[in-house]
Protein backbone atom coordinates (compact mmCIF):
# COMPACT_ATOMS: atom_id res chain seq x y z
CA UNK A 1 0.00 0.00 0.00
CA UNK A 2 1.38 3.38 -1.06
CA UNK A 3 0.92 6.09 1.58
CA UNK A 4 2.49 8.90 -0.44
CA UNK A 5 0.27 11.99 -0.53
CA UNK A 6 -0.80 13.34 -3.91
CA UNK A 7 -2.09 16.89 -4.36
CA UNK A 8 -4.97 17.59 -6.72
CA UNK A 9 -7.04 20.70 -7.36
CA UNK A 10 -10.80 20.52 -6.89
CA UNK A 11 -13.59 23.07 -6.91
CA UNK A 12 -15.72 22.83 -3.77
CA UNK A 13 -18.92 24.87 -3.77
CA UNK A 14 -17.43 27.18 -6.39
CA UNK A 15 -14.06 27.69 -4.70
CA UNK A 16 -10.85 26.16 -6.06
CA UNK A 17 -8.70 24.40 -3.48
CA UNK A 18 -6.12 21.64 -3.39
CA UNK A 19 -6.33 18.44 -1.41
CA UNK A 20 -3.47 16.15 -0.38
CA UNK A 21 -4.67 12.57 -0.11
CA UNK A 22 -3.23 9.11 -0.55
CA UNK A 23 -3.41 7.58 -4.05
CA UNK A 24 -5.79 4.91 -2.75
CA UNK A 25 -8.20 7.57 -1.47
CA UNK A 26 -8.11 9.37 -4.86
CA UNK A 27 -8.86 6.06 -6.57
CA UNK A 28 -11.75 5.38 -4.17
CA UNK A 29 -13.16 8.88 -4.82
CA UNK A 30 -12.97 8.22 -8.57
CA UNK A 31 -14.79 4.92 -8.06
CA UNK A 32 -17.57 6.61 -6.05
CA UNK A 33 -17.92 9.34 -8.68
CA UNK A 34 -18.17 6.78 -11.47
CA UNK A 35 -20.68 4.68 -9.53
CA UNK A 36 -22.84 7.66 -8.54
CA UNK A 37 -22.60 9.44 -11.91
CA UNK A 38 -21.14 12.67 -10.58
CA UNK A 39 -17.95 14.66 -10.92
CA UNK A 40 -15.22 14.82 -8.29
CA UNK A 41 -16.08 18.49 -7.72
CA UNK A 42 -19.75 17.64 -7.12
CA UNK A 43 -18.90 14.83 -4.71
CA UNK A 44 -16.44 16.97 -2.74
CA UNK A 45 -19.05 19.76 -2.57
CA UNK A 46 -21.61 17.34 -1.14
CA UNK A 47 -19.12 16.04 1.42
CA UNK A 48 -18.18 19.61 2.34
CA UNK A 49 -21.79 20.41 3.24
CA UNK A 50 -21.50 18.06 6.23
CA UNK A 51 -18.09 19.25 7.45
CA UNK A 52 -17.97 20.85 10.88
CA UNK A 53 -14.72 21.08 12.87
CA UNK A 54 -12.77 18.29 11.17
CA UNK A 55 -10.27 18.94 8.42
CA UNK A 56 -11.49 18.62 4.84
CA UNK A 57 -9.20 15.64 4.13
CA UNK A 58 -10.28 13.88 7.31
CA UNK A 59 -13.95 14.27 6.34
CA UNK A 60 -13.22 12.88 2.86
CA UNK A 61 -11.43 9.86 4.32
CA UNK A 62 -14.33 9.29 6.73
CA UNK A 63 -16.78 9.54 3.83
CA UNK A 64 -14.85 6.91 1.83
CA UNK A 65 -14.87 4.47 4.75
CA UNK A 66 -18.59 5.05 5.41
CA UNK A 67 -19.47 4.75 1.71
CA UNK A 68 -17.53 1.52 1.25
CA UNK A 69 -19.04 0.05 4.43
CA UNK A 70 -22.54 1.03 3.30
CA UNK A 71 -22.07 -0.51 -0.15
CA UNK A 72 -20.48 -3.65 1.28
CA UNK A 73 -23.30 -4.26 3.76
CA UNK A 74 -26.27 -2.85 1.87
CA UNK A 75 -29.47 -4.82 1.84
CA UNK A 76 -31.41 -5.33 -1.37
CA UNK A 77 -34.19 -3.08 -0.06
CA UNK A 78 -32.02 0.04 0.10
CA UNK A 79 -31.76 2.24 -2.93
CA UNK A 80 -28.43 3.40 -4.34
CA UNK A 81 -29.38 6.98 -3.45
CA UNK A 82 -29.36 6.05 0.22
CA UNK A 83 -25.74 4.81 0.05
CA UNK A 84 -24.35 8.23 -0.68
CA UNK A 85 -26.75 9.90 1.75
CA UNK A 86 -25.75 7.50 4.52
CA UNK A 87 -22.07 8.07 3.78
CA UNK A 88 -22.41 11.84 3.83
CA UNK A 89 -24.37 11.76 7.09
CA UNK A 90 -22.04 9.24 8.74
CA UNK A 91 -20.00 10.30 11.70
CA UNK A 92 -20.86 13.97 11.88
CA UNK A 93 -22.97 13.98 15.05
CA UNK A 94 -26.12 15.05 13.25
CA UNK A 95 -29.39 13.43 14.21
CA UNK A 96 -30.96 13.69 10.76
CA UNK A 97 -32.92 10.75 9.45
CA UNK A 98 -30.99 8.93 6.75
CA UNK A 99 -34.16 8.05 4.91
CA UNK A 100 -35.52 11.60 5.01
CA UNK A 101 -35.87 13.53 1.75
CA UNK A 102 -32.89 15.60 0.73
CA UNK A 103 -33.24 19.19 1.89
CA UNK A 104 -31.35 22.47 1.71
CA UNK A 105 -28.19 22.79 -0.36
CA UNK A 106 -27.94 19.05 -0.99
CA UNK A 107 -31.40 18.98 -2.58
CA UNK A 108 -30.65 22.08 -4.66
CA UNK A 109 -27.42 20.55 -5.98
CA UNK A 110 -29.17 17.31 -6.92
CA UNK A 111 -32.16 19.19 -8.43
CA UNK A 112 -30.02 21.58 -10.45
CA UNK A 113 -27.92 18.67 -11.76
CA UNK A 114 -31.06 16.82 -12.86
CA UNK A 115 -32.49 19.98 -14.46
CA UNK A 116 -29.25 20.61 -16.35
CA UNK A 117 -29.23 17.05 -17.67
CA UNK A 118 -32.88 17.33 -18.77
CA UNK A 119 -32.21 20.67 -20.47
CA UNK A 120 -29.19 19.24 -22.30
CA UNK A 121 -31.20 16.20 -23.41
CA UNK A 122 -34.05 18.43 -24.61
CA UNK A 123 -31.61 20.66 -26.48
CA UNK A 124 -29.97 17.69 -28.18
CA UNK A 125 -33.29 16.11 -29.15
CA UNK A 126 -34.65 19.48 -30.31
CA UNK A 127 -31.66 19.99 -32.61
CA UNK A 128 -31.90 16.54 -34.15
Amino acid sequence: MNTELLSKNVVINGFRTSLRLEAEIWEALDDVCRREGMSLNELCSLIELRRTDASRTSVIRTFIVAYLRATATRSRSRSRKSWIRRSILAGYGKDEQVGAPLTGKLARIKTSRASSKRAAATEVSGNA
